[in-house]
This record gives structure tokens, C-alpha cells and sequence, in this order.
């Protein structure tokens, strides 16, 4: 009898795992939505540009555009099996991947079915997550360090013991080295384990020689860090401020979102009769323990799970509310898609708070499927615009060829500044504001590249400056705004 018991609960959880697998693999196949293509909007055209430079210039190059090397040396280890849009969309895809096998493989084991779920559902289909998870920058990169250091905070407080300590140092200096907002999250870490050993001593050498090792492995690059902070609270391409709402619709979507996730961390919070006392389980071979907190002159029991939980918030909320102040005091240095490296930590703290709930298989999954039903709505169109995209970046190609001497003229800065020169090999051009500039061309023949349609008046303007003007398309490469494409030659006025 007991065999036979043993032999269903085996059979139950190999469906339940085959069952998540499968799910995953679904939601991880929506993330093709631009793997096979081959356009690259500014920023990913200038990543794809770093390849081709000697490390030394890309390093340089890299600190000079205020990002961290690591990934793009990921991405110049990648091209290493090609130079195309699928190749380099892998440089995000990948890290991805492995956020959605450490979802199933360790967050199912470590914390159950619901937390592995809600970290898969909301990392595969949030709107930030579908554009970063291809996209050709390092935020998916970030973002996989930031959680996988965020996870050892949690083996850290559960065990102590060094093997911890060392994989938490190498996964934040991962994340120090993709993306700087990823470094202030992981530096709440730290803190976190500073305030700790007041309280639990047996911290504190294995804190020091950790937080020594990762200053001395970040130390290569701490001149570059200082320097870009003191350029850009000087000045700064971002001409606006960002509030808290900004920030929380960034990473949950909606307002539905945030008001489930407040109402399941305050139900976690509360759980069993204590103000705050989470039902702990221990496992054969570590033990839990338990951290005091003394709340209004009484002993609350906080079990490390709730101390991981909690500061995990605070790292969250810590970042998002560094980078507003820094912008308020300064200058505007911060957006909220500089959050996206602790996207994952956020959902995974949402998946352990709703798997304490009661009956909480049924109140995880009538969220999931209100989540994906509204995320659905979002992405069909953005997966039909993609392909619009993908479509129309061939037809530019095709349409617009260069010949001898030919130059482009844009008032687009991206088209200027990266795009152009990925499309075009023998890229020579000019980023101009006026249409009078086209005048100081000495060229006999010019693709003019404009954001806006030109006017009768233009065209007679263009005229007297020397230029016959003919009208070929409309359409967009790489990025969303429309260009309309015009053929200059010179003509004999001169």
C-alpha cells in the first residue's frame, strides 16, 4: 500500500513537471517574436557596431557610452558563430533561457509549482519582458545575475555557508558589470548583511571577505563607474523626471497588478496568528533560521524567508528611488526601463508571497489568466508591428541602394548616429536639422532621409539650392518613427 502511494505521488509530480515544462516552452517560443529578423533599432545597432573594435576600443567605447563591458563581450563572444540579427538576439535570448530552466529546475524545487509559475508567466509576457528578453542590449543579462544573486541572498540566510557567499559575489559582480542600476540593486544586498551582523556575528567574516573580493573585482572598472556618474549628473540625454507610478507600471504593467501583489504581500505577511510569522519548513539535510525583530517592544518572529522577502522590496523600491532622487537633485539620469535588472527578483517575491495564500492554486491561476488574457491583447499587435518592421527593413534595403559617391542626409539622430552604417557597409553620411544644410553637399547624388513628409514649398526650396528632389517611399528601418525617402541629385543651376 505505501509502495503503491509512493509510486502515485511519483507519477502525480513527473505530470505536474512535464506539465510546467511544456507551459514554459510555450511562453518561451512567444519570445521569438524577433530572433529570426534582422532589424536593429539606435541602441542595438551601436551594441552591434562594438564588435568589430579591438577590446581596448570597445572598452573604452563602451565606458564612454556609461555601460559596463560584460555584455558586449557576451555579444562579440556570439559573433563569433555569425554576424546576423539571430545571432545577436541570442546575446538576450540566451540569459533569458536560463532565467525560464532556473524557474523549473531550482525556484520549483526550492519554493514549489506557484512561485516557479508566476516567474515564468510574468518574465515571458510582461510588456518589458517580451521587448528586453530579444533585445540586443544587456538588460535580459542584468537582469539573470540580479536574480541569481538575489536568490543566494536567500541560500545565504537559510545556511551560511561559503559556497553561498562566493556564487553571491560572482553573480553580482555579473550584474555590476552588465548594467549599473544593476549594481545599486545588489548593493542593497550588501547592506542587508551589514545590519545583519549587528544581531548575527557569524556573519561578519564571511560578509568582509566577500564584500573585500567583489570591491577588488569590480575595481578594474571603478574609475570608469565614478566618471560616468559624476558626466552624466552633470548632463544627460534625459530631458524628463519619472514618478513611482512610472516605475511600478513599468514592471507590473497595470494598476490591477500592483494592487493583487499589495494585497498578496500584506496576506503573506500576516499569515498564522503573529502579526508576522510565516510557517517555515525545514529540510533534511540545512535547517531555517529564525531572525528576531523586536516590533513595539515585542519579539515578532521573522523567519529568513521574510528578512529575503522583505529586503528583496527594498531593493526594488531602493534603486527605483535612488535613481528619482539622483534626477531631482542633479540632473535627469534615470527612466524606468533602468529597472528591468530586478524585474525578475520582483515577480519571483510575488510567486513565493501568493504561494502561502490558502487555496492558492486557485487564486494563482485566475491571476495568470487574467495577466496573460491583457498581456495577449498587447502583444498580437506588437508582434504584427515586428513583422511590419522585418517586412519593411527589406524593402528599404532594396530600394534604397548606394551608388559612387552617394551620401545620406538624415534629421533622424538614430538613423545618423548607428542604424545606417549596420545596413550600409560603405555608410557615408551627414545628420543634418534644416533642409539649408543639404546646400554645403558636394556631392551629385544624395538619399535625403526625412522625419516628416515634405511640403510643395520644400521641394522649390530644395530647387533653389541646387537639388532635383523625387519622392520614392515611405516606410521605417529599425526604428518606430516613419521616413520618407527622397532622391537628391544636383542639378545644372550652378
Amino acid at each position: 500500500m505505501k509502495k503503491e502511494s509512493g509510486r502515485r505521488t511519483f507519477i502525480l509530480k513527473s505530470i505536474g513537471l512535464l506539465v510546467l515544462i511544456i507551459y514554459t516552452g510555450v511562453l518561451f517560443r512567444y519570445n521569438f517574436i524577433r530572433i529570426f529578423d534582422n532589424v536593429l533599432s539606435g541602441d542595438e545597432a551601436y551594441s552591434a557596431s562594438l564588435i568589430g573594435m579591438s577590446l581596448i576600443d570597445m572598452f573604452l567605447e563602451t565606458a564612454a557610452d556609461v555601460h559596463p563591458p560584460l555584455y558586449y563581450l557576451f555579444l562579440r563572444f556570439l559573433s563569433l558563430f555569425g554576424n546576423s540579427g539571430t545571432i545577436y538576439h541570442l546575446s538576450a535570448l540566451i540569459p533569458y533561457a536560463l532565467i525560464m530552466v532556473f524557474a523549473v529546475v531550482v525556484i520549483r524545487k526550492e519554493f514549489g509549482y506557484v512561485p516557479a509559475l508566476i516567474l515564468v508567466t510574468m518574465s515571458s509576457m510582461g510588456q518589458s519582458a517580451v521587448k528586453y528578453n530579444v533585445e540586443i542590449r544587456m538588460y535580459s543579462l542584468a537582469c539573470m545575475f540580479t536574480l541569481f544573486a538575489f536568490y543566494e541572498v536567500y541560500r545565504i540566510l537559510r545556511r551560511n555557508q561559503w559556497k553561498d557567499w562566493m556564487f553571491f559575489a560572482i553573480f553580482s559582480l555579473g550584474a555590476a558589470y552588465s548594467h549599473y542600476y544593476a549594481l545599486l540593486s545588489v548593493a542593497f544586498f550588501y547592506a542587508l548583511f551589514l545590519l545583519l551582523t549587528v544581531r548575527k556575528r557569524e556573519y561578519m567574516k564571511k560578509w568582509a571577505v566577500t564584500s573585500l573580493l567583489t570591491i577588488i573585482g569590480y575595481l578594474p572598472w571603478l574609475y570608469f563607474f565614478l566618471s560616468t556618474f559624476l558626466r552624466v549628473t552633470d548632463s544627460w540625454w534625459v530631458e524628463q523626471y519619472f514618478s513611482a507610478e512610472d516605475c511600478l507600471l513599468f514592471l507590473l504593467d497595470y494598476i490591477w497588478v500592483a494592487i493583487v501583489f499589495a494585497a498578496v504581500f500584506v496576506a503573506y505577511m500576516a499569515y498564522g496568528k503573529g502579526l508576522i510569522k510565516i510557517t517555515k519548513t525545514v529540510g533534511k539535510k540545512e535547517h531555517t533560521e529564525d531572525i528576531h525583530v523586536e516590533l513595539g517592544g515585542k519579539i515578532t518572529q521573522l523567519t529568513s524567508e521574510g528578512v529575503w522577502i522583505i529586503w528583496g522590496l527594498v531593493s526594488v523600491i531602493g534603486t527605483a528611488a535612488v535613481g528619482m532622487a539622483v534626477s531631482k537633485l542633479a540632473n535627469p539620469v534615470f527612466i524606468p526601463r533602468y529597472l528591468f535588472p530586478v524585474s525578475a527578483s520582483l515577480y519571483l517575491i510575488f510567486g513565493v508571497c501568493f504561494s502561502k495564500l490558502q487555496m492558492r492554486w486557485v487564486w494563482s491561476i485566475c491571476f495568470m489568466a487574467a495577466f496573460l488574457h491583457m498581456e495577449f491583447s498587447v502583444y498580437e499587435p506588437t508582434a504584427y508591428f515586428e513583422e511590419v518592421l522585418s517586412i519593411e527593413a527589406d524593402a528599404f534595403c532594396r530600394d534604397v541602394q548606394l551608388e559612387d559617391d552617394d551620401i545620406f542626409l538624415t534629421n533622424s539622430s538614430h538613423h545618423a548616429w548607428t542604424i545606417l552604417g549596420y545596413y550600409y557597409e560603405n555608410y557615408t553620411g551627414k545628420y543634418i536639422t534644416e533642409l539649408s544644410e543639404a546646400q554645403d553637399v558636394i556631392t551629385g547624388k544624395a538619399w535625403l532621409l526625412w522625419l516628416g513628409e515634405l511640403q510643395e514649398e520644400d521641394y522649390v526650396y530644395l530647387k533653389e539650392l541646387g537639388w532635383n528632389c523625387e519622392y520614392v517611399r515611405a516606410g521605417y528601418l529599425g526604428e518606430e518613427e516613419v521616413l520618407y525617402i527622397y532622391r537628391l541629385e544636383k542639378t545644372d543651376i550652378y
